[in-house]
């Protein structure tokens, strides 16, 4: 399935008590180094009411009329990144049955995703 791009300003109303509540967690890298930086334990297993109201409101997005009938599997961890490590090489985000979505904490102009090229 095709999914869309769709970017959301201001998805979290407190984004700061968000990202403050992400500071206070414990973060590892993939062994393996399937993706870069680090991330979380999975969210449901560490705050199951934010990850049912973050997943609830992206899938009210993507089924804005039946969103309520539906019946979902998901994972959600936050994820850090230092970007100069990464420097000119980039990442390339791939996700094969499924769809991705990346809500941004960072307050700073210079980070994001590219979802078409390799970005400086």
């Amino acid at each position: 399935m095709l999914w869309p791009t769709i970017c959301i300003d201001d998805f979290f109303n407190d984004p700061l008590s968000v990202k403050n509540f992400a500071d206070t967690l414990d973060f590892k890298k993939d062994p393996e180094g399937k993706w870069p930086g680090e991330r979380t334990e999975l969210l449901h297993n560490i705050n199951s009411d934010f990850f049912n109201y973050t997943t609830v409101k992206i899938m009210s997005v993507l089924f804005p009329m039946n969103y309520k009938k539906l019946n979902w599997k998901a994972t959600q961890m936050f994820q850090r990144t230092d970007g100069n490590i990464y420097n000119n090489n980039g990442w390339v985000h791939t996700d094969f049955d499924e769809f991705t979505s990346i809500i941004f904490l960072s307050n700073h102009k210079k980070c994001g995703t590219s979802l078409f090229k390799k970005k400086k």
